[in-house]
């Protein structure tokens, strides 16, 4: 299959299905903060905030997370 065999197929999907498969791609990696793309980091953050975490304490989950460290309350 070649690139343009694949392009054509994902254009061919409906938007919600290119949507998910874009995610997808971006999630790849995602599993350790070395490999996690700046893209892939804000998909998370903002799935967290949309299922109704603080978004205040995602980002200092986050950081915390990514950092090692304790952030003030």
């Amino acid at each position: 299959m070649t690139k343009e065999d694949i392009l054509k197929a994902l254009h061919e999907m409906p938007p919600e299905e290119q949507e998910r498969i874009r995610e997808e791609i971006l999630m790849l990696g995602y599993d350790t903060p070395e490999a996690g793309s700046a893209m892939a980091t804000c998909i998370e953050i903002m799935k967290e905030i949309g299922d109704g975490k603080d978004a205040v304490q995602v980002c200092r989950d986050m950081i915390e997370d990514m950092a090692g460290v304790a952030c003030p309350d």
